[in-house]
């Protein structure tokens, strides 16, 4: 159109068509109507009214269903056509409750929204007391039930930073180096954080450097990890806990050079290193007396215990008189310490070959089993062998009884032989 003149034609869904005004040269105010039924336009700038092939602007204005243009149009001159453009598409709601009128301009206002008072900056919306529905502007610093504190304000009940607060916990202030983001209730309090079920939920931890330290949980394996200087410290499993590694098993922590704990009760755990001492137990008590360090307990009682003293440790097993029935003095010590078989030998994996003193635990399971644990030829799941071991220290009653069968023969013999000498 290349006379035309106005504003441009809106992109609005609800254009409407209105009736061509007649003008007869005397009037300037006249009725705007659609199919003749009067029509009450939003406002004077929704109109687009076309005169003789120009489209007016800024020279008329709207009361209720009428125009009045600022200049009398002549009775030679011909309306070319009326466009109405809404606001946005309207529709009423099947019972009526909210009508195309109620949404008009102005339509909600301070007033009808039932704020009470007039608000500054700083401040928040907050339930009016006593006035259902009704809102107040009101100070940080004043209590409130729920609310968002931004840094923004200069003053909030806890802390300067973003307050998230659904009720009143009672604490008077937050830490100063912890209140930058506060989360209070007056129940049971939480944060949720979600992501599909093949990926990571982060909290990252930075200054200079990203990522210097962060705690994670991957759903994909289902493991949460604690990573400090940008190195996984510690991760939660479904075998138990890993500290200083990424193993899961203690099978995966035996080899040379290993380092790391793996604590689960599922199966075994380890304690490895490669440097210093694997494991030191501490008793600091300011005495000398002979104090627990270790105890070992089985079905709920205890079976042993290593205890020490500021310059000595005793590794003792349970051997109360009130634990033990069936008590016999009397039985033949030497013939059962004569079918042992001590001997000389060195283990497969010394490579120098150094010969030491002991026995062969199946040697001894038949004459002492309570000094051997496990089964001639045993081997694991793997094949792998599954070794006999021997506890020494359990032959000492049989030797001990031994040793006195044999003195009290040498004492026969010592009386025998002064007889002798007598005569």
């Amino acid at each position: 159109m290349s006379n035309y003149i106005g504003r441009g034609i809106d992109q609005i869904d609800n254009v409407s068509t209105l009736d061509n005004l007649s003008f007869n040269g005397s009037d300037a105010t006249f009725n705007l109507t659609q199919n003749s039924t009067a029509f009450t336009p939003v406002s004077a700038d929704a109109l687009q009214i076309q005169i003789d092939g120009i489209i007016q602007s800024g020279n008329y204005t709207v009361s209720g269903s009428t125009v009045t243009f600022d200049f009398t149009p002549s009775g030679s001159s011909v309306c070319n056509g009326i466009k109405h453009f809404g606001v946005g598409l309207l529709t009423t709601p099947t019972d009526g409750s909210v009508t195309q009128a109620k949404l008009g301009a102005e339509a909600v206002n301070e007033s009808k929204m039932q704020i009470s008072n007039a608000g500054t900056n700083g401040q928040y919306l907050q339930k009016q007391s006593g006035n259902t529905g009704g809102l107040t502007w009101a100070d940080a610093g004043a209590t409130a039930d729920n609310y968002f504190a931004s840094s923004g304000l200069s003053s909030k009940d806890l802390g300067t930073g973003l307050h998230i607060k659904t009720g009143d916990s009672g604490l008077g202030t937050a830490h100063t180096q912890c209140d930058d983001l506060v989360i209070e209730s007056d129940g049971h309090t939480g944060m949720t954080i979600t992501s599909p079920s093949a990926n990571q939920c982060k909290i990252n931890f930075a200054d200079t450097d990203d990522n210097v330290g962060s705690i994670s949980y991957n759903h994909n394996g289902d493991t949460m990890s604690f990573r400090a200087d940008d190195t996984e410290m510690m991760t939660i499993h479904d075998q138990g806990v890993s500290i200083g590694c990424t193993n899961t098993s203690y099978s995966t922590l035996t080899q040379a050079d290993d380092n790391g704990a793996i604590i689960t009760d599922t199966n075994t755990s380890i304690l490895a290193t490669n440097q210093g001492v694997p494991l030191v137990l501490a008793r600091t008590n300011g005495d000398n007396n002979n104090r627990d360090i270790l105890n070992f307990n089985r079905n709920g009682s205890t079976c042993g215990q290593i205890t020490g003293t500021n310059s000595s440790t005793t590794y003792a097993t349970s051997s109360d008189y009130r634990l033990k029935e069936n008590v016999n003095y009397d039985f033949d010590a030497t013939t059962r310490l004569k079918q042992l078989k001590p001997a000389r030998f060195n283990f497969i994996a010394d490579e120098t070959n150094t010969l030491v003193d002991g026995f062969l635990a199946h040697e001894v399971s038949s004459i002492v089993p309570e000094a051997i644990t496990g089964e001639k030829d045993a081997v694991d799941e793997n094949g792998d062998i599954k070794a006999q071991g021997i506890d020494q220290a359990k032959l000492v009653p049989l030797l001990t009884g031994a040793l006195q069968e044999a003195i009290t023969k040498i004492e026969t013999l010592e009386t025998k032989v002064t007889a002798l000498e007598n005569k």
